[in-house]
């Protein structure tokens, strides 16, 4: 890719990768040779722009769903302030694109992306605009929560349209919330509540009764983040701001419960080194071209969301067929799962042995728009009852 910066070799060099794009032993190349694609995305030469944006629309149509998490922080860069419209552009064309084929991967980056899309809604130029607008309206669908898709599309029409928040926060304040909430859950809420504490009385009320029965749902304080990092400052405020002492004491409940869920402890999670090891014992073959290491990180992000479905680990480790022979990928990759699986794996919960059970199990409780439990396990025995929330599950 040294000759994209040698203008009149640029399209020949370009075509020669959109050549490669359809050839999965290629593809932890071609990925490492996309920040120059973007680079010659922003040339002032029409033919070289055109050429660029193809390479980079082909490389991510034929990625597997989950190599697409190599490619998304490229993207995220794309749509910094100091890339140019066309490079703006073409990142949200691609990140669209990825929400429609890799859902779970962009839903694991909601976090920086949806107040990265959503302040290009009102950028300048009409094409990045509109661009941004089908960029967020398809990423919202990737936050993987059941409760929140149903409002999907009401809190896409909010993020665009501040003045309809406060019949948005009506309708989330309504809802029955009883699904784990992650962090792509609250990256697509946190735009609508920022704006709903800033208005009337009544809504900053009902933002402050979501966000309780949010926090009530996690169960990682890592999925708590975005709350913490945009919510939280606003919502202090208003524990002292707020004239109405009933709704004042409903911002101080949310702060409380907000502030226990970020200091619960942290749940084990998978770390690189781990899965770096478990691909290598899997493959059997020295990591030569740094196939392996961009494998692990794929395989690291699987594990993480906790995907065990072996087509999409068998179609992720396609690449390997660089440094192992095609038949024996598919044994690779499975391989690859199972030890990630254990490695996983979490202290499981003991239950009572003793006695005889007449129930177990784990379940939720809520009462109208009021989460009462969570993630509580009930275990009746004979002359005998056990009864465990989540901060003794840990």
């Amino acid at each position: 890719m040294r000759s994209t910066k040698d203008k009149k070799q640029a399209v020949a060099a370009l075509g020669g990768l959109l050549e490669l794009a359809a050839k999965p032993e290629f593809e932890s190349l071609l990925v490492a040779a996309l920040p120059q694609v973007l680079e010659a995305i922003g040339d002032k030469q029409k033919p070289v722009q055109a050429a660029a944006t193809q390479v980079l629309e082909a490389v991510a149509s034929n990625l597997p769903a989950w190599s697409a998490v190599h490619v998304l922080p490229l993207l995220v860069q794309g749509m910094g302030g100091s890339m140019k419209p066309v490079q703006k552009e073409a990142s949200l064309k691609t990140l669209a694109a990825f929400a429609k084929s890799a859902p779970e991967a962009v839903g694991r980056m909601l976090v920086e992306l949806i107040p990265l899309v959503s302040g290009l809604i009102w950028d300048a130029k009409k094409e990045v605009k509109a661009a941004a607008v089908v960029a967020l309206e398809a990423i919202c669908f990737c936050s993987g929560n059941t409760d929140i898709a149903v409002f999907v599309p009401q809190l896409s029409h909010a993020i665009q349209n501040p003045e309809s928040i406060p019949e948005t926060v009506e309708a989330l304040a309504g809802c029955v919330f009883v699904q784990e909430v992650e962090a792509a859950a609250l990256a697509i809420m946190c735009p609508v509540l920022l704006r709903g504490l800033g208005g009337r009385t009544d809504v900053k009320r009902k933002c402050c009764v979501i966000i309780e029965n949010m926090c009530k749902l996690v169960n990682d304080p890592r999925e708590v983040a975005p709350l913490v990092q945009i919510i939280q400052p606003t919502l202090l405020l208003q524990t002292e701001g707020i004239s109405d002492p009933e709704a004042r004491s409903v911002a101080e409940r949310a702060c409380k419960e907000l502030a226990k869920a970020a200091a619960a402890p942290l749940t084990t999670v998978v770390e690189l080194a781990a899965v770096e090891a478990n691909v290598q014992a899997a493959a059997g073959v020295t990591d030569e071209a740094g196939v392996l290491a961009y494998v692990a990180q794929t395989s690291l992000a699987m594990t993480r969301a906790a995907c065990w479905d072996e087509e999409a680990w068998v179609q992720s480790f396609r690449v390997l067929q660089a440094v192992v022979p095609a038949a024996n990928v598919a044994q690779v990759a499975k391989a690859a799962l199972e030890q990630c699986r254990v490695s996983s794996q979490p202290d499981e919960y003991v239950w009572d042995t003793d006695g005889v059970d007449l129930y177990k199990g784990e379940f939720g409780l809520a009462y109208g728009a009021l989460t009462l439990l969570n993630t509580t396990r009930l275990q009746l025995k004979r002359n005998k009852l056990r009864f465990a929330g989540p901060e003794q599950l840990r």
